[in-house]
Formats: C-alpha cells, structure tokens, sequence
C-alpha cells in the first residue's frame, strides 16, 4: 500500500516536471519565434496541402493497429476492432507519460489474454518501433555529415543494429536467462521474441517501416504547404528530430520537438516559425487528435469494467 502510493507520488511529480519543462520550452521558443509569425505562416499555408495530410493519419493508425492485432493474435485470436481501441487507448496514455510508459496499458483493455504475455507483444512492438526510428536516424546522419568518420560509424551502427536483431533471435533463450537478473522487462520482451515466429516478426518490421514512410511522408507534405520551397533533403533529419522526443522531459515531446526541428531545418534553409509549425501541425494531426479519440473510449472501458465488476459483486 505504501509502495503504491510512493509510486503515484513519484508519477504526480514527473508528469508536473514534464508539464513545466514544456511551458519553459514553448515560452522560449516564443521568445526567439514570434507568436504572429506563426501567425502569418498558417495564414499563407496550402490547406489543400494541408487536408491531403490528414487522411494519412487513418493510414498510419491503421497498420499501427494492423501490427499490434496481428502480435496480439499470435497467443489468441482477437476482434481487430478490440486491437483498434485498445491502440488508441494506448495512444491517449502515451501522451502524458515518461518515455511513452503509458502505451503499455493498451495490453489492459485486450480481454481474455494474459497480461504479462500482452506486455511482453507490446514490448516487441516498441522495440521493432525504436529500430525503425534509429536505423532511419542513421541513414539521415550519413547524409547530412560531411565528416567521413561520422558516415562511418552510421555505417556500423546500421551494420550493429541488424546484427543485434539476428543475434538476439537466434540467442533468445540465453538472453532471457541472462538479462532476466538486471532487467525487469527482460522475461516478459525474450518471452514474446519466442513465441514470435520469424514470418510474424518480419511483417511487423515491414509494417513498421511502411507506417513510418507514410508518418515522415506526411510531416514532408505539412512542411511543403508551409514552405513551398522545401526540399527532399530535408526528410533525412526527420527521424533524428522523432527520436528526440524519446527524452522523458516534456509532455508529450511538446517543446523538445519543436527545438530539434529549429536546430535541424536551419540547415536547410527553412525559416525557425516554419519549422515549429510544421512539427507541431503535426503532433497535432498525428498523435493528438487520436490520442483525444483514445482518452474518450479510455474513460468509456472504464466505466463499462467498474460496471461488471459492480454486477459480479451484486451476484
């Protein structure tokens, strides 16, 4: 009882630093990036650019949920309408939380499967996801250095990643043993990797980096109704700008996305009011308009499950 009210002690105070260091990085922001310059470059936007971006996040959400319903039907067969929900609710939790924690309660609102194996298909889900972001970061640092030992340790770190999947794969029993002592989540990640067939992790991987196309592909089709003149180049500096708001400092990545993007874009040529723009319209389309749609159905399966409890202790 006490551990449990430490812990939501600890989780009050980490949301209230991440809502602080949000205001502080959104009012710094304001202050080198005026609010009427922002102002100015929605109100010169292509908004035929701008609906054309939307209908992408349905996509995205799609063969997000696609992948998290295909993991979850590996141990039982599910309602992909139930891998929708349970995505979104997720999402919603994921927004206010440290490192995303939140998005493992998704693996709550799956009825009929045990939960420690849920989390440990979440887990893989994230760690496919985090794969995808850093081997893209790595292809966009080779890019943008000149400096030929920096293309050469992206070379190695893409060569690193692959061959950490394939080793990890082909030692996961081991690995669970051994990792199992330091790291709380490492049973239930090397549970799921076993019981994860090399087809299904593959089309995961080739779903994730499809969805992350489309995720970059629209925040590119954001920047070019904002700045016309945007190029393609830009694109390489995307995934180290998502890979950013990994830091458990603000909500939602709120202020830290927006500063990367300043810092990254410059260097190619897109004004500071454009890039924050740009990032957060796309925050917005992408994450928080179904994260709210999530919060809804969220608040909805709860009520619905005090409910049968209520029922079940009426009987």
């Amino acid at each position: 009882m006490v551990q449990s009210h430490l812990t939501n002690n600890k989780r009050r105070w980490q949301l209230t630093i991440q809502i602080i260091t949000s205001i502080i990085l959104v009012g710094l922001i304001f202050y080198i990036v005026k609010p009427y310059a922002i102002w100015q470059t929605l109100r010169n936007a292509n908004f035929i650019l701008l609906l054309l971006s939307l209908p992408i996040t349905l996509i995205i959400i799609g063969l997000k949920s696609t992948r998290w319903w295909l993991l979850t039907n590996s141990i039982q067969s599910v309602p992909f309408t139930t891998a929708i929900y349970s995505f979104l609710i997720g999402l919603a939790l994921a927004t206010i939380t440290p490192l995303a924690a939140g998005e493992a309660g998704r693996a709550f609102f799956i009825p009929s499967i045990e939960k420690s194996s849920l989390t440990g298909k979440f887990l893989l889900d994230k760690l496919v996801d985090l794969s995808a972001v850093f081997l893209f970061s790595s292809i966009g640092l080779a890019f943008i250095s000149n400096n030929p030992i920096l293309n050469w340790i992206s070379l190695l770190l893409i060569i690193l990643l692959i061959s950490s999947w394939l080793l990890m794969y082909k030692l996961v029993s081991k690995l669970r043993m051994i990792l199992n002592k330091y790291v709380v989540w490492a049973d239930k990640l090397f549970k799921a990797l076993e019981n994860t067939t090399i087809k299904q992790l593959l089309i995961n991987v080739v779903l994730a980096f499809i969805s992350f196309v489309f995720f970059y592909g629209q925040l590119f089709l954001i920047l070019q109704a904002l700045w016309p003149t945007t190029t393609w180049s830009a694109l390489i500096v995307f995934p180290i700008i998502t890979l950013s708001t990994i830091l458990p400092l603000a909500i939602g990545g709120v202020g830290i996305r927006e500063w990367s993007a300043i810092i990254l874009l410059s260097e190619f040529g897109i004004p500071h009011e454009v890039a924050v723009t740009a990032t957060f319209t796309h925050f917005i389309i992408v994450q928080f308009i179904p994260a709210i749609l999530g919060a809804i159905l969220l608040t909805t399966k709860s009520i619905q499950i005090i409910n049968n409890k209520g029922n079940v202790n009426n009987d």
